[in-house]
Order: structure tokens, then C-alpha cells, then sequence
């Protein structure tokens, strides 16, 4: 692979066949961690790993491979976003798919992806108090809308998501991932190891 990974296809439709030696598939929201994983060498030491990214919001190319993988490959699917509002959005495109594009949701949406991190009770308990950042007007209105969400309403999953939500609400805080580790290292010895063992995922 090269070293800064490489480009997910235009034609995901058009991939006859998946094959991976892979025994999990680590979808991370920014491509800045994604770097620095891939750096830090988390294809070996956290692997075998898929690691996959959207560079933010994920575009349809994207959910289709992630999607095709979970399901024809059988592979468990770890989510590593913010713990803010719009970590949890691109978790639930993810998980769920767009809004605007719900009548793709069997193509795009991988139901069974789970979130590893970063949860908001991560932050509670991992980050510093000057990590921690004001959620802003429009956060609020962001995780408002969110929880409002249909189908947040028809799971246990759902409804622990909404929980989450709703104390990020009413703590009023969030944080970046990099508030939890710092480092590269750190984030590949200490905090996704240690989750992962731990096995306690949202969604």
C-alpha cells in the first residue's frame, strides 16, 4: 500500500469481487487521523485491518465500499469520529444513510457499523477539562435535529445513541478525538486497544 493509502474507486458497482485477509474494518471521519494511523503503522499493530475514510462527510463511493465489505464480507465495522455533533452525524450516514438519499439505504447504509469512539463519555472521563470545548448554537440545533431522527425510535441501538445525545446536550461540552490521545501512539497503544478489548461499542 502506499503510504498514504490509496483512493477508494469511482465504480464501486462495477467490483465483481471483495477479498481481504482483514478481520475487522476501522472507518475514521478525518483524514488527519487517518494519516497519522497509517503512520504510526495501525495496519500491523492494530490488524489485520481494513481502515477506511471519508475525509469528513462520506461521499456515495464511500458507503457503498464500506457497506459491500460489512456485508459480503461478514467483517465487523468500528466507527472513530468526534464526540461532537457532527462526528455522531457521519456515524449515523454511515450507519443509517443521508436523509436525502434514503431510498438508497440498502446499498449505502451499513446497519451493523458500531461506534469504538469517541464517545461523550470519553470525554467526561479521558479528557482534560481544557480539552473540552463550549458546544455552540448551532451544535445545539445540530444534536436538536438529530434526535429527531425516526430511527433512533425503532432500536435499543437507537435509543442508547439518543442517551449519548442528550448528555452531550445538556453538558454542553464536546471534544476532538485528539483531546482523548494526543499522539499517534498514544491513540494506537492506549486508547483504540484498550476499547477494542473492552468491546463496550455505541450503536
Amino acid at each position: 500500500m502506499a503510504p498514504g493509502g490509496v483512493l477508494i474507486p469511482q465504480d464501486i458497482v462495477g467490483i465483481k469481487e471483495l477479498q481481504s485477509t482483514a478481520k475487522y474494518i476501522l472507518v475514521v471521519e478525518k483524514d488527519a487521523i487517518f494519516q497519522k494511523l497509517l503512520d504510526e503503522g495501525a495496519l500491523l499493530r492494530l490488524g489485520p485491518v481494513i481502515i477506511i475514510t471519508g475525509k469528513g462527510y462520506p461521499d456515495v463511493c464511500t458507503r457503498q465500499l464500506v457497506c459491500r465489505l460489512c456485508s459480503e464480507l461478514r467483517l465487523r465495522a468500528l466507527a472513530l469520529v468526534d464526540a461532537d455533533p457532527h462526528g455522531y452525524e457521519i456515524f449515523l450516514t454511515y450507519k443509517y444513510g443521508s436523509l436525502s438519499q434514503s431510498h438508497l439505504s440498502s446499498s449505502l447504509a451499513c446497519s451493523s457499523l458500531v461506534m469504538l469512539g469517541a464517545r461523550h463519555s470519553d470525554v467526561m472521563t479521558l479528557a482534560p477539562s481544557e480539552a473540552r470545548l463550549p458546544l455552540t448554537d448551532l451544535d445545539k440545533r445540530k444534536i436538536t435535529n438529530l434526535l429527531k431522527r425516526p430511527y433512533l425510535n425503532n432500536s435499543q441501538a437507537g435509543a442508547c445513541i439518543k442517551e449519548e445525545l442528550t448528555v452531550m446536550l445538556s453538558s454542553g461540552t464536546k471534544a476532538e478525538l485528539e483531546a482523548l490521545a494526543p499522539t499517534a501512539a498514544a491513540l494506537c497503544d492506549a486508547y483504540l486497544p484498550a476499547k477494542i478489548i473492552q468491546g463496550i461499542y455505541l450503536g
